[in-house]
């Protein structure tokens, strides 16, 4: 989390293997080089018209899935399966986005990133989307998101970074108790 513009973007591009670094990213005790983020990582950018390729949303969904058998609960979970034989640029952008969500959930990525991922979603689709990421993240999966969504933040996340202009102020343990007074303070 953090205010627009204080690096959280180009930290997800870090980890992704978008940019050079100077610093060893490590996983599972193992320091990645930037070819095994590129190999590891799915990152569902902000702007996900940069990330559409094909010409129906079921090739779409289906590009570099790894776990086909969850097919079928993903596309239903995020109420996309009507969608499935139109071209992925006639979506709404609400729609776009659970695209490239389910792209990302199907792909079996060690780490998955998610920027802004309910910008564009109702309550429904958010709520759906919480159920989504915490099934995933039983597995052996790294998850990231960027959002401003402090509700979804408390649905998702075990622990936030928050950013400044200085890069990573404080990391916050979102443990029961700290989730709880922060929904009581949102509603």
């Amino acid at each position: 989390m953090g205010d627009n513009g204080c690096g959280k973007t180009t930290f997800a591009n870090a980890l992704s293997g978008l940019v050079k670094i100077k610093y060893n990213i490590e996983l599972a005790g193992e320091v990645i080089s930037k070819k095994g983020l590129l190999k590891n990582t799915f990152q569902v950018m902000q702007d996900v018209n940069y990330q559409l390729f094909t010409n129906l949303v079921d090739k779409e969904i289906k590009l570099g899935c790894n776990n086909i058998e969850m097919f079928d609960k993903i596309v239903d979970s995020l109420g996309i399966r009507k969608l499935l034989g139109r071209h992925p640029n006639t979506l709404s952008g609400g729609e776009k986005q659970r695209v490239a969500i389910a792209s990302a959930l199907l792909s079996k990525k060690k780490i998955l990133i998610f920027d802004e991922p309910t910008s564009g979603l109702d309550y429904i689709n958010m709520i759906e989307l919480s159920k989504l990421i915490h099934e995933i993240g039983k597995s052996d999966v790294v998850i990231f998101i960027i959002t401003h969504d402090y509700e979804f933040l408390c649905t998702v996340a075990d622990e936030v970074l928050h950013f400044d202009e200085n890069g990573i102020r404080e990391r916050i343990d979102l443990n029961v108790e700290t989730k709880e007074k922060i929904l009581k303070i949102m509603s």
